[in-house]
């Protein structure tokens, strides 16, 4: 007999880690030695039985030496060694990475740059486009549960591939309500003029545009939500399965990096969705449409809108193009056994025992312990809670900010779109890449990650008076400025006055067709400054207005001559802000954005590390579900919502007889800067406050388990001693001595 504590020539080394050794963990061990599995070594050596056997479950059991058919890339039958190469961590990462890009493109980025565009096209306030951006989170939050529960313990390559087509079927049926409906006709063929008869082109005394006959626009609401609830379904299998298969493929040391890399390519979609946005913008809505003719001014006309519809039909094919790669990963990557025998457990310490046993969860009667053990994890409960804090704010300000920059610095929806990418780009991939590497560099476990995110976050939140840098409103006539005249036929509800003296003449445009005149302030139309008379040619011009002071200092001063008329009053477009703070804003922006996203990937490897393996696709679910339904819903609607309050003049208001009835409000043409910058602020403060506290929280009454206190035994059969086998504390020296006899001390 060999003697303890040396390693003999027949002696063999076998090395359980601390929850493997329980024997009433099923599949959950590892060997180094195929010897020991042999079916002489198991008959003589009975004790190894529930330390050394293959798992009946197929994909649960891997190694260099197991059956390489399950852990191949391929489908069925077909597994080429030529697409092996793809079968290992990098190769999974790039597809599932790309499967993010898609996803924040479409869905955080591309429709939150064309969410103003919609509102105009289809008539509707940002409280009910807020209700279209939370379609999504409303899907992700009510499923996550039920799909992570029931498919954490099948192929998770295979829920990725049915979630990237889901996700394609949500962008195509976005894109519907733009076929369905006929060319876009607003202001297309009203005479601007005072005096001069208005008649669409039907011939009848009525406005076109968002009145009368195109009143049924708004009801492309529930299009838009069916499309946005396809999304979100596709999603689930992204942020739940996604991180989970990737975090157990690779070393704790490379999992920040992983991570690291997942997170800052899915912020990275919302940003080229916003540039992508910006672009498709600059085409006009119906280029696809013959005989339609776009504004000749362009962009800057206020009448143009983009093509809003075009890049949900392009993302739509790529997700589609992304099923077949994810489909053919195995249910786990070869190797991943020798990767959880170098793991150590973070798992919160009074997890429950039977939430540690592997084959927990696989039936529905286990559902409700496996909430109560989460439930009795402080560290999961405050970190679920900061996500839900951080969700109002994301999502809430990822609808809106465009809009914001928009009306707070005086851009075009498309300088706005873009603008907000160029700071997404820089601020969010930069973030999550830093998070990781911070975490590989300092080797960090769930203790030092919930200090990163709690640094994170406090930075981000003493940055928070960046929202209070503001423009002041432009002048507009009626709105922010009375007229010259001071005499007003027409009082709005805001308490504006449209309609004055020098333009009685007016009939009823209900269209949003700004001009900018030689005084440095904007009316509604030219009709509204009092004008008479047009010039042609691009951009339009007016003279004759009576309702401008020509003898205004204002430096924003239109001074070109049309030959043969009189000196031009007023030009087609807004006069444009020469505030320069927008400069001062964006730089900022980016280091908030750098801030939040940092802490997204500690924050994602404590919620998979706290809780035991074989529970974290159920742990995320759950913690999604919150998140999507307390947070990411409500906070479109309610930044909507607060965004609403400041608004100066609506569609709905402009109207001067009963021949122009607009129903319903329509969209928002003119916002009070001051106040919507301070509901901004007020906002992300009170928000920031409450998750910095939670992660504080979370980090306080973390206890991890003890991973130390191990013993080494020494066990022998046939002859042979097998030594370094790691214990925990639970398995005394009695109970391995009553093995069979067979272990020696």
């Amino acid at each position: 007999m060999a003697a303890f504590g040396k390693k003999t020539k027949n002696s063999k080394a076998l090395t359980l880690d601390p929850i493997a050794f329980d024997h009433s963990i099923p599949g959950r061990y590892s060997r180094q030695d195929s010897s020991l599995d042999t079916p002489g070594a198991r008959s003589d050596a009975p004790f190894l039985k529930d330390f050394v056997r293959q798992d009946s479950r197929v994909g649960d059991f891997s190694d260099d030496e197991g059956d390489q058919v399950e852990t191949r890339y391929g489908w069925r039958r077909f597994r080429p060694s030529c697409l092996q190469v793809l079968n290992n961590p990098k190769g999974f990462l790039f597809f599932v990475s790309f499967f993010a890009l898609v996803q924040g493109t479409l869905v955080n980025g591309l429709i939150n740059s064309v969410i103003s565009t919609i509102e105009k096209r289809f008539q509707l306030p940002s409280s009910k486009t807020g209700i279209i951006s939370s379609g999504y989170d409303i899907a992700f939050g009510c499923l996550s549960v039920i799909i992570t529960y029931h498919g954490g313990v099948r192929s998770k390559p295979i829920w990725l591939a049915t979630g990237v087509f889901v996700l394609g079927l949500g962008a195509f049926v976005f894109s519907i309500p733009h076929f369905a409906v006929g060319p876009h006709e607003l202001g297309g063929m009203q005479e601007n003029t005072c005096g001069a008869a208005r008649f669409n082109e039907t011939g009848n005394d009525v406005c076109s545009g968002e009145g009368g006959a195109s009143s049924w626009l708004p009801n492309f609401l529930y299009v838009f939500i069916l499309g946005q609830l396809l999304n979100g379904v596709g999603g689930i299998p992204l942020y739940t399965f996604g991180p989970q298969y990737l975090e157990q493929s690779v070393s704790t040391k490379s999992s920040g990096v992983y991570l690291g890399i997942f997170y800052a390519v899915s912020y990275l979609g919302p940003a080229v969705g916003f540039l992508l946005g910006g672009q498709l913008l600059t085409f006009y809505i119906d280029l696809e449409k013959s005989g339609v003719t776009p504004p000749v001014g362009g962009t800057s006309d206020p009448r143009w809108l983009g093509a809003w519809w075009l890049g949900f039909l392009a993302l739509g094919v790529v997700a589609w193009l992304l099923v077949l790669p994810l489909s053919g990963y195995p249910k786990e990557l070869p190797g991943i056994a020798k990767v959880r025998r170098e793991k150590t457990s973070d798992v919160h310490a009074n997890t429950e025992s039977k939430a540690m046993d592997s084959n927990f969860g696989k039936s529905i009667r286990d559902f409700p312990i496996a909430v109560r053990s989460l439930a009795k994890n402080p560290t999961f409960i405050f970190l679920g809670l900061a996500g839900i804090s951080e969700g109002l704010a994301l999502n809430g300000f990822a609808t809106f900010l465009p809009k914001f920059v928009e009306n707070q610095f005086g851009q075009t929806a498309s300088q706005a779109a873009f603008l907000v990418g160029c700071v997404m780009v820089p601020g969010a991939f930069g973030g999550c890449l830093i998070g990781g590497a911070i975490m590989r560099w300092k080797k960090l476990g769930v203790s030092g990650s919930l200090k990163l995110c709690v640094v994170m976050s406090t930075l981000a939140l003493l940055l928070a008076p960046v929202f209070l840098i503001r423009c002041p409103n432009s002048q507009f006539a009626g709105v922010t400025t009375p007229y010259p005249s001071g005499v007003t036929s027409q009082t709005l509800g805001s308490g504006s006055s449209l309609n004055a003296s020098c333009n009685a003449n007016c009939a009823c445009p209900a269209v949003f067709d700004v001009v900018c005149g030689v005084d440095g302030v904007e009316y509604l139309s030219s009709c509204h400054a009092g004008c008479r008379t047009r010039h042609e040619g691009e951009p339009k011009t007016f003279s004759d207005c009576v309702c401008v002071t020509t003898n205004s200092s204002a430096s924003n001063t239109v001074t070109a001559v049309s030959a043969g008329y009189a000196p031009v009053e007023v030009t087609s477009g807004r006069c444009g802000s020469t505030c320069g703070l927008l400069m001062v804003f964006l730089p900022l922006l980016v280091v908030i954005m750098v801030a939040v996203a940092g802490l997204t990937v500690p924050a994602a490897a404590v919620t998979l590390r706290c809780v035991p393996e074989h529970q974290a696709s159920f742990a995320f679910g759950l913690q999604w579900m919150f998140i999507r339904l307390l947070g990411s819903v409500p906070g479109p609607i309610l930044m909507g919502a607060a965004i609403d309050r400041t608004c100066l003049l609506w569609q709905g208001d402009v109207t001067s007889d009963g021949t122009c009835d607009v129903s319903d409000r329509g969209a928002c043409w003119v916002y009070e800067n001051s106040t919507m910058s301070l509901y901004f602020f007020i906002i992300v403060l009170v928000l920031k406050i409450f998750s910095t506290t939670c992660m504080g929280l979370a980090l306080w009454l973390y206890k991890p388990t003890d991973n130390t206190s191990t013993q080494s035994r020494a066990m022998a059969y046939n002859g042979e001693v097998v030594t370094t086998v790691s214990t925990p504390n639970s398995n005394t020296s009695d109970e391995l001595a009553q093995r069979n006899g067979d272990i020696f001390l």
